[in-house]
């Protein structure tokens, strides 16, 4: 009875350990029996376009905008340019007459006429013969007047030139001669003879006369200072005493002689 029973105990302990390598084995590759299902596809998710915020409502601010200042107008152009050496406020080049010079071609005493952009002035009898423009705005404190003069022919001691003063009766003149010299001259109401010249005849202070070469004539005003120049030379100065809120300038011939002027400029200094 023994011998039997100790028989089936091994049976079984042979069956129980054959059943547990098989679930060992069969628990090891589980997977291989049973392969478990492939994961569910998902459709990637596309990421929506962003939807910019609002942008936020402009900050009220109760601070006044300075007022913007209006574009400045440009001022109406001069009719000569401004430059640093002075605003040319009269110039006459007699290339025609829209000053309105005196024209006398024929004239009694004198003839007075525009010939080859020149203005021409030629006494008959030995009288001073002038022409001046008055000047309709106010004489600037320091100003510069300007002429070229050529002798053309007749008497050559006598003067020609530049007229500075009140008006046609009462005047400086800043002449130059047809034999080389310069002066300058005074005529009040008038009358020149017996009125002592302010600068007297100075020789070899201006080109002499040949018909075609140019006198420089230049008066530089300063204050009530008058500085008179001839071809860039000083001749000298005098002291206003004629011309105050009237005035004029022009130009003069004395005596039987022929002259032509050219280039007269007035500038502001």
């Amino acid at each position: 009875m023994e011998n039997g029973s100790s028989h089936r105990v091994q049976i079984i302990v042979a069956v129980l350990g054959l059943v547990g390598v098989l679930a060992t084995a069969i628990l090891s590759n589980w997977d291989k029996f049973f392969p478990a299902p492939p994961p569910p596809t998902v459709e990637p998710t596309r990421a929506s376009v962003a939807t910019p915020s609002p942008k936020p409502p402009e900050p009220t601010s109760t601070a006044i905008e300075p007022a913007r200042a209006p574009a400045a107008t440009p001022s109406p152009k001069a009719s000569e340019p401004t430059t640093a050496a002075g605003k040319v406020l009269f110039k006459e080049s007699f290339g025609d007459n829209a000053n309105g010079w005196a024209i006398w071609k024929p004239g009694s005493d004198y003839d007075a006429y525009l010939e080859d952009g020149e203005y021409v002035i030629e006494p008959k009898v030995p009288k001073n013969a002038r022409e001046v423009m008055p000047m309709t705005f106010q004489r600037p404190e320091n100003f510069d007047l300007e002429l070229s003069a050529i002798w053309k022919s007749g008497v050559n001691n006598h003067r020609y030139g530049l007229v500075l003063g009140s008006d046609a009766e009462t005047y400086y003149t800043f002449g130059a001669s047809g034999n080389g010299q310069a002066v300058v001259g005074l005529n009040k109401g008038g009358a020149g003879e017996g009125v002592p010249d302010p600068i007297g005849w100075k020789p070899k202070a201006a080109r002499e006369g040949d018909g075609v070469s140019f006198n420089k004539l230049k008066i530089e005003v300063r204050g009530d200072k008058i500085s008179y120049y001839v071809n860039d030379r000083r001749i000298g100065e005098i002291t206003n005493a004629i011309i105050r809120d009237k005035w004029a300038i022009g130009v003069m011939v004395q005596d039987k002689q022929k002259v032509a002027f050219d280039d007269l400029v007035l500038t502001a200094r």
